[in-house]
């Protein structure tokens, strides 16, 4: 007991314990910082501009005068306009094509960087389905998964993201990571490369969770809504920049026992500066019903309408 004592006591000093500490950095180079992603079927291609900042800088000012220049397959297409309201660079385009080069040359007086990358094909989903009670977690309450099958081209690298939406949920909760290939990337994250897929298809199964529950018979479950499955073929750069910033997100943390930890590196595919210029090609499968879904609940049918997947 005098253990505890002495213990609460250390902890409620090292929390009233304050004290003001100058940090000097080591001198800090700015650089263009350019961010852009977009996917294939988009009409509209946006890139945002502005110079990397230093630690503690409250607000990131955007580059109101650059020179922003779209390529597809090596041939100028547009220059980029500026929106003053959005503070982005943007072009309409007829359609964004897979299997296509994209790349972007900004440049801000003497400052110059260029980005690019190839789009990948649309990958090839079926057999998708719902299963309703997949497992049950520590609390006791079912959830459900979704299971799929792609077509898989063993002479290339490829790597996707799965983004699953359902009842207005976006990325709903990856629970309980079973899947092979998934286990192999070592991250909670619906995001993977086919480099240890061996055969021309797999097929994947993903355990989500929702927000809402219900309990009946005794039995508390998640509440099942209509769920769309969209499978995304994904750039190398776009795999390595989730998978940083994951790592980051998580990283980025402090502890009274062990300190701060150090931030994790983001990827760049930015030549001379930092951020990220990549696509994805989407394959949407058709909406998948729970048995007990009333296909004539007017309410949350226009909810799953109006909350279409965004990219």
């Amino acid at each position: 007991m005098r253990n505890i004592y002495f213990l609460l006591c250390f902890l409620l000093l090292l929390i009233g314990c304050k004290e003001h500490v100058d940090v000097e950095y080591d001198d800090f180079e700015k650089k263009l910082n350019i961010n852009s992603s977009f996917a294939v079927g988009d009409t509209i291609i946006k890139v945002r501009v502005n110079y990397s900042c230093e630690l503690g800088d409250d607000y990131i000012a955007p580059v109101e005068s650059a020179a922003v220049d779209l390529y597809i397959d090596e041939m100028l297409y547009d220059r980029l306009s500026y929106d003053v309201f959005d503070e982005i660079y943007y072009t309409y385009i007829d359609s964004v094509m897979p299997e296509k080069s994209y790349s972007c040359i900004v440049k801000v007086n003497e400052d110059s960087v260029r980005c690019a990358f190839n789009m990948p094909a649309i990958p090839a989903i079926y057999d998708a389905s719902l299963i309703e009670m997949s497992g049950v977690d520590e609390e006791g309450t079912s959830y459900p998964a979704i299971e799929f099958t792609f077509e898989n081209n063993l002479a290339e690298d490829a790597y996707y993201e799965v983004v699953l939406k359902t009842g207005g949920i976006l990325y709903p909760l990856i629970y309980e990571i079973i899947d092979p290939i998934l286990l192999q990337e070592n991250l909670p994250l619906a995001l993977f490369s086919n480099k240890n897929i061996e055969g021309s298809s797999y097929t994947m199964r993903i355990n989500f969770s929702g927000n809402e529950r219900n309990n009946g018979n005794g039995i508390w479950f998640t509440i099942l809504l209509p769920t769309v499955i969209e499978l995304r073929a994904v750039t190398y750069d776009y795999y390595l920049f989730k998978r940083d910033l994951y790592l980051y997100d998580n990283s980025n943390t402090s502890n009274i026992f062990i300190g701060s930890i150090a931030a994790y590196p983001i990827h760049s595919n930015i030549e001379n500066g930092y951020g990220i210029f990549t696509g994805y090609a989407p394959a949407v499968y058709d909406t998948l019903y729970p048995s007990t879904w009333q296909h004539d609940n007017k309410n949350t049918e226009n909810l799953i309408m109006k909350n279409n997947i965004k990219r």
